[in-house]
């Protein structure tokens, strides 16, 4: 348009725009009229004379019913993570600029999937409840609905152990991305647990139930009403158990002479780590680790073991997967015997009833 002054009108078909008016050297904005009759296109005339004279731009300008929308799936989602919705509703048209617009938050281009249904995909970042609606020139905007955003659930990060005993009963912590919610519980299979206990910020514990086969972890935020798969799977371990011990003594004191010992037991596993414990009145005096030698034998270096009261002792095996101990056997501590003398150190071949005096010590 330049610099020379004009009197703008535009003409939808045969009906003239309200309001036109020049908005810089490169545009002329106006209100479009309704639509006359049934025709859903219209070309579009301008006049730079006041209405004198028009003359055709070459666009058609269409109308269509203005889109309304009925209904949100889902109605609430997590902030911090990218969410598809589905937003139903009528009249939609798979227009360039189509868009799903949340609140004041952000704008995001739409997939419109039929006259009933748009697709968005949306990362919100506040918290709370805001409006949704949609737009298909980016101009004329639906009605609106609500949409709940929640703080973001915690992630797992780790599960440990992932190894439990198959009768029950293994002490299982799992780390999260952040504090759990109250609400949270943990399922396996059938079995459904809460958080036995809080660790620091962001860990808590569960007792493992029984089982035999792998099974998958799933995690509620929302006391039950749905479980999300963490991906992390549990496996069951047949329970440890020894059946002997060689040999079944320990010399106290005595300079570092003690033996390996050998732990017959059931099915132990190649390239899992196990653990000899010496125990005394439930309390661990040592552990070592053990030498796999064949599914059902391991031993233990126990040649400079020290233990200084003569006394009974347990051994038992802690299996590293899954920190199960076994049952425990009983072996004996007590001072190594020490002969000192012989007397007579020589005895007549043949003699019957020769008596032989033996000192010692211990």
């Amino acid at each position: 348009i330049g610099n020379v002054a004009v009197t703008p009108v535009v003409k939808f078909g045969t009906n003239l725009a309200s309001n036109s008016r020049v908005l810089d050297s490169n545009s002329i904005v106006c209100n479009a009229p309704s639509r006359d009759g049934d025709f859903s296109s219209v070309p579009i005339y301008l006049s730079l004379n006041g209405g004198v004279d028009f003359f055709p731009l070459n666009h058609q300008f269409h109308y269509y019913e203005k889109p309304s929308i009925t209904k949100i799936v889902p109605l609430a989602i997590e902030a911090e993570e990218i969410v598809e919705i589905i937003i139903y509703g009528n009249n939609f048209l798979p227009l360039i600029d189509a868009s799903c617009v949340l609140g004041s938050l952000s704008t995001v281009r739409a997939e419109v999937i039929s006259d009933t249904e748009i697709r968005c995909i949306v990362l919100p970042t506040v918290v709370g409840v805001i409006m949704v609606f949609v737009t298909l020139n980016g101009v004329d905007i639906s009605n609106e609905l609500p949409l709940a955003i929640r703080d973001s659930a915690p992630i797992v990060l780790a599960v440990e152990p992932v190894f439990v005993s198959a009768s029950g009963g293994t002490v299982v912590t799992v780390t999260l991305s952040k504090s759990a919610r109250p609400g949270t519980l943990i399922k396996l299979s059938n079995f459904t647990a809460e958080p036995q206990e809080h660790i620091g910020n962001s860990s808590f514990t569960f007792t493992a139930p029984s089982g035999s086969e792998p099974t998958h972890m799933l995690i509620s935020h929302n006391q039950g009403h749905s479980f999300v798969d963490t991906m992390i799977e549990l496996q069951f371990l047949p329970d440890l158990v020894i059946y002997s011990v060689r040999p079944s003594v320990f010399f106290i004191n005595d300079g570092g002479r003690n033996e390996d010992i050998e732990i017959s037991g059931r099915k132990f596993e190649p390239h899992w780590r196990y653990y000899c414990i010496i125990v005394s009145n439930d309390e661990d005096v040592a552990e070592i680790e053990a030498v796999y030698r064949n599914e059902t034998s391991i031993t233990c270096n126990c040649k400079w073991l020290s233990i200084s009261r003569p006394q009974n002792y347990g051994v038992a095996v802690r299996r590293e997967k899954d920190r199960q101990t076994s049952n425990a056997l009983d072996i004996i501590a007590t001072p190594r015997i020490t002969l000192l003398s012989l007397n007579p150190s020589f005895v007549v071949e043949d003699s019957v009833n020769q008596y032989v005096s033996i000192k010692g010590k211990n």
